[in-house]
C-alpha cells in the first residue's frame, strides 16, 4: 500500500509555514522600510535588518534543548498567535504614539526571537509529520521551503570542490543523521 505524505496534519503544517513565512517576509520588510521612512537613515535601517538575522543564530543554540521537550503544536501555535499580537499591538503604537527608534529595534528583536523559535518548533514537529517511507520527499518539500539548499545541491557543490565531507550549520540534525548514515 502506498503512503499518502499529504496527510490532513502535514498539509496543514505546510500550509501555516508558507502564510507564516509570507507574513514574516512581508512585516519584516515593511518594518526595515518604516525605520528608513522614519529616521531617513540606511545605516538605522541595516541595523534593524542585522539585529533581526542575530536569533537565527543563537536561539537554536540556546533553546534547542527546551524546544525537544516542551509540545511542538502547541508552541507552534502559540508562536504565530504571538506575532499576529505584536504586529497588531505595533500598529496600534504607531496610530497613537510617535515613532521611537530604540523601541523599534528592540521590537525587531522581539519579532526575529519569536520567528527563530517557530522555526525551530517546526524542525522539531516535522520529523514527526512524515508518514514512514516518505522521508525523501517530506525534507524535499522542507528544504524547498526554508530557502536552504538540498542534500542533492550540496552534493554536486562538495563534489565540485572534490570534498566529501559537509558541514551544514543551518541543520545540526540532519548533519548527525547523514553522519550515522555515512557509518553504515
Amino acid at each position: 500500500m502506498k503512503k499518502n505524505l499529504w496527510s490532513r496534519n502535514f498539509t496543514l503544517l505546510i500550509s501555516a509555514t508558507v502564510l507564516g513565512a509570507a507574513g514574516g517576509i512581508a512585516g519584516n520588510f515593511a518594518l526595515s522600510f518604516l525605520v528608513f521612512d522614519e529616521t531617513g537613515s540606511t545605516l538605522a535601517a541595516a541595523l534593524v535588518i542585522a539585529t533581526q538575522m542575530l536569533p537565527n543564530f543563537f536561539i537554536p543554540l540556546l533553546l534547542s534543548q527546551l524546544m525537544d521537550r516542551l509540545p511542538r503544536k502547541p508552541v507552534l501555535v502559540a508562536g504565530d498567535a504571538a506575532n499576529g499580537v505584536l504586529y497588531a499591538l505595533a500598529g496600534v503604537y504607531l496610530l497613537n504614539f510617535k515613532f521611537t527608534y530604540i523601541g523599534f529595534l528592540f521590537y525587531s528583536l522581539l519579532i526575529a526571537c519569536l520567528s527563530a523559535f517557530d522555526s525551530l518548533a517546526f524542525t522539531a514537529i516535522f520529523p514527526k509529520m512524515i508518514p514512514e517511507g516518505c522521508e525523501e520527499k517530506g525534507y524535499t518539500i522542507s528544504d524547498g521551503l526554508s530557502g536552504h539548499e538540498t542534500h542533492h545541491d550540496a552534493d554536486r557543490r562538495m563534489a565540485f570542490w572534490g570534498d566529501r565531507r559537509r558541514v551544514d550549520l543551518d541543520h545540526p540534525r540532519r548533519l548527525f543523521r547523514r553522519r550515522s548514515a555515512d557509518r553504515k
